[in-house]
């Protein structure tokens, strides 16, 4: 059974990653070694394989399973392959849209030009900019419907939300981040600085902070300012 897995994942990988052109789903690779006097007779390990690929890397067959990949992101011709853990990125030479075609969807979702996503890693959606990890990824705008289609099967209950806050995420009608570390902004200032400049009301704008900083500005004779 151990040889069998070997020759089905070689199939499979040769199938799937030689020259990124022909892919073929796992289903025909085991159709393919059938005819090759090669069989799985073991459902649930289909199923497993279904999870493991061989992707060509250096010159090598190098193991990729799904269920490790973050992220991958498109180098000029290649693929970068972002594993979790210390598990060092695969570089392959392969083009974006053949990876997308052959990734499950939508657990892997492309997000950008260069940027596909697998969806269970992502830990924060803020403002369509994708956490996952120390990672930052920004949805272009070809890609934001896709993510907030996606964002939107959770069926969120946002009534207990304040609406407020939830306006503050919402662009256009659709929610772009689930609220969270909001606060109020305050400002502070010096009564006694204020009666000293003669200053009697609190500006309430930017443009109006900066108009009575020179007031409150204290120099000294050299024309420096008064620490």
């Amino acid at each position: 059974m151990k040889l069998q897995i070997i020759l089905t994942s070689f199939l499979s990988s040769v199938l799937l990653t030689a020259g990124a052109q022909k892919k073929w789903s796992l289903q025909e690779c085991i159709d393919n070694a059938a005819q090759n006097n090669i069989s799985l007779k073991n459902s649930s390990l289909q199923g497993q394989m279904s999870r493991i690929v061989f992707v060509k890397s250096e010159y090598k067959l190098q193991r990729v399973n799904l269920d490790n990949i973050l992220y991958v992101e498109g180098v000029k011709e290649y693929v970068k392959i972002v594993m979790e853990g210390d598990e060092k990125p695969i570089m392959s030479l392969m083009n974006m849209k053949s990876l997308e075609d052959f990734l499950p969807s939508p657990e892997f979702l492309r997000i950008h030009r260069l940027f596909i996503v697998h969806m269970p890693k992502v830990n924060t959606i803020d403002r369509m900019r994708l956490v996952i990890g120390e990672n930052v990824i920004s949805v272009s705008d070809t890609y934001k419907n896709a993510v907030q289609e996606y964002i939107d099967k959770d069926n969120w209950d946002t009534s207990a939300i304040e609406p407020n806050l939830l306006a503050y995420y919402t662009v256009d009608g659709k929610i772009n981040s689930m609220p969270f570390n909001c606060s109020t902004p305050l400002m502070y200032y010096n009564k006694t600085a204020f009666d000293e400049a003669g200053i009697t009301e609190i500006p309430t704008t930017v443009d109006g902070i900066l108009e009575i900083a020179d007031k409150l500005t204290v120099k000294n004779p050299d024309g420096s300012i008064k620490g």
